[in-house]
């Protein structure tokens, strides 16, 4: 089973994402709430990864009663942060696709722009900065980044991406026949011997 941060690192990169931004925004979460889903705060009416309150708060909880699923579920989490990222916080979404703003500046951006935390973002950067030494270059299992919503959209994409490989393969393998048989490398198909047991 996948660890929470893989979950979560492989849900945003299979979104596009880049390995900086993915740890841009893991960076902001674990400062938030080291990654736990169900973290609340009564006094500040927060909840979950991102420590979403108030407004947003009721939103979670609404966008979870909507796909029958507890609040505090880390997909369901993470599936509500891509909404925000995808609506409201588009914003957001369009400055971490930019490669050219540094991992500080993503880290940064989300902090003041998704989290609006208030603080200056320097343990966010030391997270961020940490998490992508640890997760640069890990495999994205995309066994971990089924969704409620976008399961089939990502089991096709993957059946398209072995469809294409394997015809490539095929392709190649038909070809290099071919071009054997041109210059007679290799004997007519109808030239095997069919006998091959007990000759």
């Amino acid at each position: 089973m996948a660890s929470t941060e893989q979950t979560m690192w492989n849900f945003y990169r299979s979104k596009g994402l880049s390995e900086d931004a993915t740890a841009a925004i893991l960076g902001n979460a674990y400062r938030e709430s080291g990654y736990d889903s169900s973290a609340s705060s009564t006094a500040w009416g927060t909840l979950g990864l991102f420590q979403w309150r108030l407004e947003r708060n009721s939103a979670l909880k609404s966008y979870a009663e909507s796909v029958n699923k507890s609040p505090t579920d880390l997909q369901t989490q993470l599936e509500y942060s891509w909404k925000e990222l995808t609506g409201k916080y588009s914003k957001t979404l369009t400055y971490l696709q930019d490669d050219s703003h540094s991992l500080s500046q993503m880290t940064q951006y989300f902090n003041t722009s998704f989290e609006k935390s208030g603080d200056n973002g320097k343990k966010r950067i030391s997270f961020a900065q940490q998490i992508l030494n640890r997760m640069k270059g890990t495999t994205v299992d995309v066994n971990t980044t089924t969704t409620t919503e976008g399961s089939q959209g990502i089991i096709a994409g993957a059946v398209t991406n072995l469809s294409k490989g394997a015809l490539l393969i095929v392709m190649g393998i038909l070809g290099a026949i071919f071009f054997l048989h041109a210059f007679d490398a290799v004997p007519m198909v109808k030239s095997i011997p069919t006998k091959l047991k007990g000759e």
